[in-house]
C-alpha cells in the first residue's frame, strides 16, 4: 500500500465511520476510510432484524439507561432524529414511520448500507476494505497509521484521526474489539467491553419446560437482591435462555454485575396487566364447572399453564373445576405467575449480543466533537464509546450522532 497524506483518516467503515467520512469530505477534507474487513458495513445488513431501525421518533436521554445524561443529552440535542432524517434524504433514502420506530422505506438494510457506500464516493470519502490499522504514532505534528494488507504494510499520515472501529459485539461483522488496542497504545483509558442486548443465562432447570415459548411479560432486574430495571413486552424462553426486547434492555446491567461478582436475578410477571386480586376475580368470575388449566389457557400458552400448576402443586388438579381447586391454592398459582424468579448464571456471548457496553469514558470526550479531551486531533465514534441504547433504533442513532459530530469537527 503506497503512502498517501490525507487530512482525515478514519478507521471503520460501518455506520457511524461512514457518516463521519461523508460530513468531513462535504466539509472539504480529504478523506480516507480504511475498513479491516471484506466489506464496508456489513453489520449493518443484520441490524433491526433485516431491516434497518433507523432511529426513533421518540428520543431522549432516558432510553441510553446507565449512561452519562449530561454527555448524551448534548450531543443528541446538536444531532438528533430530526438531523438524522435530514440526513438521510440528502443521500437518498425514503424512510417510513412505523408507529415511531423510523426504517427505510424499502424496509431493507441493504438499502441504507448501499447509500452509505455510495455518498461515500459521490462526497470523495474513499473506501479501503481489507485494510488493517497495526500501529498509531505521532511524527512531526502529522499522526501516523501503519497499516497490513493482503498485499503487504504501509504507511499513511493524517491531521485528523477518528476511530470507528466498533465495540465487541458480533465479532463476525468486523466489530472484533481490535480498535481498543490502538486506543490504548495512545494512552486513552477504556472502560471493559461487555456483551448488550444479548440472551441471558439462567438455571436450566428453570428454562427447560419453557423452551421454545414466546409470551408477554415483564423483565424486572436484581441485583444483589435490590430492584434495578425493567421493560415489558415479549419474552423468548429457551433450553436455558431467555431473549426477547425486555431482557435485553435490562441485559447490559446484568452482564456488568456478573462480571462484578454481584448476585444477579430476573423476576418474570407473565400476566403485568393484572393485579393478583383482579385475577382472583377474573378466573372466580369463570364458570365454577369450567377447569382451572382452561381458565389460564384462556390468558396464557398451554405449555406455561401445564409448567405453573406443576409448579403450585396443582397438576394433579388441573382437569377439577375450579370450585374444587380451592381459593388459597389458585392464589399461590397467581403470585407464582406474577412473581417468576430465575437467577441469572452467564450470558450467550459476544456472538449472540447487538451491541456493546464500555468503551471510552464519556468524561474524556467532547459531546460536541467527540474529540478525546487529552489527545487532540483524536476522535472517537460509535460503539466505541461508552454510550449504550436500548432496543428501537437508540443505537444506530447514536452512531450517526457520533460520527456526524465527529466528522464535522474533524474537518475544520
Amino acid at each position: 500500500m503506497e503512502k498517501l497524506a490525507r487530512k482525515i483518516i478514519i478507521i471503520g467503515a460501518g455506520p457511524a465511520g461512514m457518516c463521519a467520512g461523508i460530513f468531513a469530505a462535504r466539509a472539504g477534507a480529504d478523506v480516507l476510510i480504511i475498513e479491516h474487513g471484506s466489506e464496508p458495513g456489513k453489520k449493518i445488513l443484520s441490524t433491526g432484524g433485516g431491516r434497518c431501525n433507523l432511529t426513533n421518533v421518540r428520543m431522549g436521554t432516558e432510553y441510553y439507561p446507565g449512561t452519562d445524561a449530561v454527555f448524551t443529552g448534548d450531543a443528541l440535542a446538536a444531532f438528533g432524529p430530526a438531523e438524522t432524517a435530514a440526513f438521510f434524504d440528502s443521500i437518498g433514502l425514503f424512510t417510513a414511520d412505523r408507529g415511531g420506530y423510523v426504517y427505510p422505506r424499502s424496509m431493507n438494510a441493504a438499502s441504507v448500507r448501499n447509500l452509505l457506500v455510495s455518498a461515500c464516493a459521490s462526497e470523495g470519502a474513499e473506501i479501503r476494505t481489507g485494510v488493517r490499522a497495526e500501529r498509531i504514532e505521532r511524527q512531526g505534528g502529522k499522526i501516523m497509521v501503519r497499516t497490513a494488507s493482503e498485499t503487504g504494510t504501509g504507511t499513511v499520515f493524517c491531521d485528523r484521526l477518528i476511530f470507528a472501529c466498533g465495540g465487541t459485539a458480533a465479532p463476525a461483522s468486523g466489530s472484533d474489539g481490535s480498535g481498543f488496542a490502538l486506543l490504548d497504545r495512545l494512552g486513552i483509558p477504556v472502560t471493559e467491553p461487555l456483551p448488550a442486548l444479548v440472551p441471558l443465562k439462567g438455571d436450566a432447570k428453570r428454562f427447560r419446560a419453557l423452551a421454545g415459548i414466546r409470551t408477554h411479560a415483564k423483565a424486572s432486574l436484581f441485583l444483589d437482591g435490590r430492584y434495578t430495571a425493567s421493560d415489558t413486552g415479549e419474552v423468548q424462553f429457551t433450553q436455558d435462555t431467555v431473549s426477547g426486547i425486555p431482557v435485553f434492555n435490562i441485559s447490559g446491567a446484568a452482564v456488568r454485575a456478573l462480571k462484578d461478582g454481584r448476585r444477579v436475578s430476573v423476576v418474570f410477571d407473565l400476566l403485568p396487566e393484572f393485579r393478583e386480586k383482579d385475577l382472583m376475580k377474573t378466573i372466580f368470575s369463570r364458570s365454577m364447572e369450567m377447569t382451572l388449566f382452561t381458565a389460564l389457557n384462556g390468558l396464557l400458552p398451554g405449555k406455561v399453564c401445564s409448567h405453573f400448576l406443576k409448579l403450585a402443586g396443582l397438576q394433579d388438579s388441573a382437569e377439577q373445576d375450579i370450585a374444587d381447586a380451592g381459593e388459597d391454592r389458585v392464589r399461590e398459582l397467581i403470585r407464582l405467575l406474577k412473581d417468576f424468579s430465575v437467577e441469572i448464571r452467564g450470558h450467550a456471548g459476544c456472538d449472540r449480543a447487538q451491541t456493546s457496553t464500555g468503551g471510552v469514558r464519556t468524561e474524556d470526550i467532547d459531546p460536541r466533537t467527540m474529540q478525546v479531551r487529552k489527545v487532540p486531533g483524536v476522535f472517537i465514534a460509535g460503539e466505541m464509546i461508552d454510550v449504550t441504547g436500548i432496543c428501537g433504533g437508540y443505537n444506530l442513532q447514536w452512531a450517526w450522532t457520533s460520527g456526524a459530530l465527529a466528522g464535522k469537527a474533524a474537518a475544520l
